[in-house]
């Protein structure tokens, strides 16, 4: 007795879904024009923060990929609301002091970094230190991906196995920084250290967008995209990545007293400040132009903003009762465009 034969429909549906199966195998697994993989495809991106997120509080990711083999390429896709410092195995991938440059807050930004050289072959840490501009659940999204030696691609898109840890440093309600050098900071973007202080950052809902490129057209380039958020939408200088610097200048006229500083550093400046702090005692306060920084009580310290420039002339440092002109050796400021 023979079987009944499937109605024509389905033989149809049937031979359609056998060549769309083919054609986005083909798609995914075949080079464009350019020598870069087919993007035809969407990919999720699994969005995490603090398990407690604020608009003030700095915050350090950190996950550990472990590897048989260093990839032959290898890329991460930032997505972020806030600014934020990107590094592999400890090293400052990017040549900026901190990205995106921003001229609105409501947009999210992506970039994609090709992070191949600073890979090894074992085991590979990637790490941001994140600024929030708002408290958004949203805080940063991370995709690592690329091909292997043997030629098959990889991707890692997924929140689990990111840790998080507040930064010693946070946003101040006056628009500068709380900078708390008690706290610490040496290794932190590094694989081996203590994690019993981290917490497993908290996933949000994903997000489907379009990828990046896989291939930067320069290496070690930062690319970014802007998507609006759902309240407003206000795109990013698309040419204005990160905030490089051009120039470090030293204050060469100084005024000081017995509990202030004066650095005039005319005609003025728009960037960052970094002062260098000798003699200094463990917890006293310091109040440099828009950063309050306080001490670790170390022989030579320094303090420094990382994610909020200002334009200035003159810079009046003074502190606690404990503080003395004396303790500061050398101001400069950090040109950036």
């Amino acid at each position: 007795m023979s079987l009944p034969q499937p109605h024509n429909t389905v033989k149809r549906l049937l031979a359609l879904y056998l060549l769309m199966a083919i054609v986005m195998t083909a798609a995914a697994n075949s080079p464009d024009g350019n020598g870069s993989t087919s993007r035809a495809h969407l990919f999720c991106r699994q969005w995490m923060s603090h398990p407690e997120p604020d608009d003030m509080s700095m915050v350090w990711f950190r996950k550990t990929f472990v590897a048989s083999d260093k990839p032959s390429k290898a890329f991460v896709s930032i997505a972020t609301t806030g600014l934020f410092m990107l590094y592999v195995n400890g090293r400052n991938v990017s040549t900026a002091c901190y990205m995106p440059q921003r001229t609105h807050e409501s947009a999210t930004a992506v970039m994609d970094f090709d992070i191949a050289r600073f890979l090894r072959k074992d085991s590979n840490t990637v790490a941001v230190l994140y600024a929030p501009l708002d408290s958004s659940r949203q805080q940063l999204a991370v995709t690592y991906y690329g091909i292997t030696r043997q030629g098959k691609r990889f991707a890692h898109a997924e929140s689990d196995g990111w840790l998080c840890r507040k930064a010693n440093s946070r946003m101040s309600v006056c628009g500068g920084e709380v900078m708390d050098a008690r706290l610490g900071t040496y290794g932190w973007s590094h694989g081996d250290l203590c994690l019993a202080l981290w917490l497993p950052a908290s996933a949000a809902e994903p997000q489907c967008a379009r990828p990046l490129s896989l291939y930067p057209t320069a290496a070690h380039t930062p690319r970014m995209q802007t998507h609006a958020t759902q309240t407003q939408a206000r795109p990013l200088q698309p040419d204005s990545c990160g905030a490089r610097i051009w120039a470090a200048r030293s204050c060469k006229h100084v005024s000081r007293s017995d509990k202030s500083v004066v650095c005039d550093f005319s005609p003025g400046f728009y960037g960052l400040v970094r002062v260098t702090i000798r003699g200094a005692r463990k917890g006293e306060r310091i109040d440099i132009g828009p950063l309050h920084y306080f001490c670790n009580g170390q022989l030579d310290e320094q303090a420094y903003l990382r994610f909020t420039p200002f334009y200035g002339r003159k810079i009046e440092i003074k502190g606690d009762s404990r503080f003395s002109s004396q303790q500061i050796t050398e101001v400069e400021v950090l040109e950036i465009y």
